[in-house]
């Protein structure tokens, strides 16, 4: 499956509190690969292209600043561009009734991504504004599973190893920056009665890479 989307957009900013006005413009194209192929009647190998666009809100673009609590304040930023995300992805599948595996190798770059700058407005006052890093990059592995135990109880588990790189030069910050990382996540659901469920998750989340 192929396919490719053009988009030309236009964007007038208009503060008129503050006064501050801006505008954008561009064009740009989003093509997308997806391949698969069965083995068996249980299991597929796949395989995906694509570029993505994660475009900020108007709370995003928006500069007049808003107290968010005691000690914050937040700031849209009208230069705050689309984020564009080019992802490669492999991976495995297996599906036999309940019981279902994946694993999942995967590669995603992107060349705006979306981060938060955090200035002192005063000794006890922060300002958090959006902005855009130079680059991001991230690679890794994602495994899945799912099933039942008995009768009653079933499972679900997820988790990712994840190696994730930043550069943040164009914000001032002249090191590129990276990390490893892993996430996980678990969840038991058992049937204890015909209309009652007992539900049981847990989560480990790893260590994020920022500018700051």
């Amino acid at each position: 499956l192929a396919g490719m989307r053009l988009e030309d957009t236009a964007l007038d900013l208009n503060q008129v509190t503050t006064g501050q006005q801006g505008s954008q413009t561009y064009f740009r194209l989003y093509p997308s690969l997806h391949v698969s192929r069965g083995i068996g009647e249980q299991q597929k190998l796949r395989f995906s292209a694509t570029r993505r666009v994660f475009r900020p809100g108007g709370s995003d673009l928006n500069p007049f600043p808003v107290q968010s609590g005691e000690f914050a304040v937040r700031a849209g930023n009208p230069n705050l561009e689309p984020s564009d995300y080019d992802s490669f992805e492999a991976g495995w599948s297996y599906e036999a009734g309940r019981t279902t595996r994946s694993a999942t190798a995967f590669m995603r770059h992107s060349s705006n991504a979306r981060t938060q700058i955090t200035t002192l407005l005063s000794p006890t006052v922060t300002l958090v504004t959006p902005a855009n890093l130079a680059e991001q990059t991230s690679g890794g592995v994602e495994f899945a599973a799912s099933g039942r135990i008995t009768p009653k109880l079933d499972y679900i588990i997820f988790s990712t190893a994840v190696y994730s790189e930043i550069d943040a030069a164009n914000l001032g910050f002249m090191d590129t920056r990276s990390t490893y990382a892993a996430d996980a996540k678990l969840a038991l659901n058992w049937r204890a009665t015909e209309n009652g469920t007992l539900q049981v998750n847990a989560a480990v989340i790893g260590r994020r890479v920022t500018p700051q």
